[in-house]
């Protein structure tokens, strides 16, 4: 198929429900941030893309990126030593080279997208995901790996597909009720590059500061001539150069 969330983003203009997933071993026009494109080796990777029919307008839907990329640290965490990181506002990182990415397309619920129950005033989000599971070092950039270069023992792609699922639907179910309090800590432990200086580069915006956290708003807040400043998208980079990881 072209994409997951391609075929996905049909499908939910079809009235498909929330919790609705389409799983690939191929794509032929996957893509990351900013359209950049995406290509993995046939089987090698996870890639998926799961909808979700929030019940919040498209303002409150901003932290679902970094709460997904929390689902799929703690589904690779059970396979590895090491926690992954999560590098704002959508890599996963193992040992500081990036293992997957997380990419969120959403738009404002219309009332042919109601479904019996819905509420009125909801966002249509699709969560893209890609997880390099077995890709081998020789098809990867040197900034990019694997789960199975670090793991303790093979790792299978339905077994981790699985774990996603229940990571995905067990932090979705706290953002649905209010409660992503517990989430976020654990995001921010996770967080990439924390207390260190970094450059946000947004279109011909720079922003440089320490970074500190991300917020309930899914926000990257820095600190920047000591005061509070938070950027809501960008390239995360630190020195000099953009940490670039993958292809993902």
């Amino acid at each position: 198929m072209t994409s997951t969330m391609d075929l996905l983003s049909s499908l939910a203009q079809d009235a498909a429900p929330s919790g609705t997933t389409v799983v690939a071993d191929l794509q032929t026009g996957g893509r990351g941030r900013s359209g950049r494109a995406w290509t993995t080796p046939p089987g090698a990777a996870l890639l998926m893309s799961t909808l979700l029919r929030a019940p919040c307008p498209l303002a409150e839907c901003g932290v679902l990126a970094p709460l997904a990329g929390l689902a799929v640290a703690r589904s690779i965490d059970s396979s590895i030593d090491s926690a992954c990181e999560i590098k704002w506002p959508n890599d996963v990182l193992i040992e500081g080279r990036k293992v997957a990415g997380v990419l969120i397309s959403a738009r404002t619920g219309a009332p042919s997208d109601a479904l019996p129950g819905a509420l009125p005033e909801s966002s249509v989000v699709i969560v893209g995901i890609g997880i390099n599971v077995t890709t081998e070092p020789s098809a990867l950039p040197p900034e990019a790996t694997s789960v199975q270069q670090h793991a303790r023992r093979p790792v299978n792609r339905t077994d981790l597909l699985d774990e996603l699922g229940v990571a995905l639907e067990s932090i979705y179910a706290d953002f649905c009720a209010g409660q992503v309090d517990g989430a976020l800590v654990d995001v921010n432990k996770r967080l990439a590059f924390r207390d260190q200086e970094v450059i946000v580069e947004d279109g011909p915006r720079e922003i440089r500061g320490r970074l500190r956290r991300v917020d309930e708003d899914g926000g990257l807040v820095l600190v920047v001539d000591g005061e509070p400043v938070t950027v809501r998208s960008g390239e995360l980079t630190r020195g000099p150069r953009p940490v670039r990881a993958g292809h993902i």
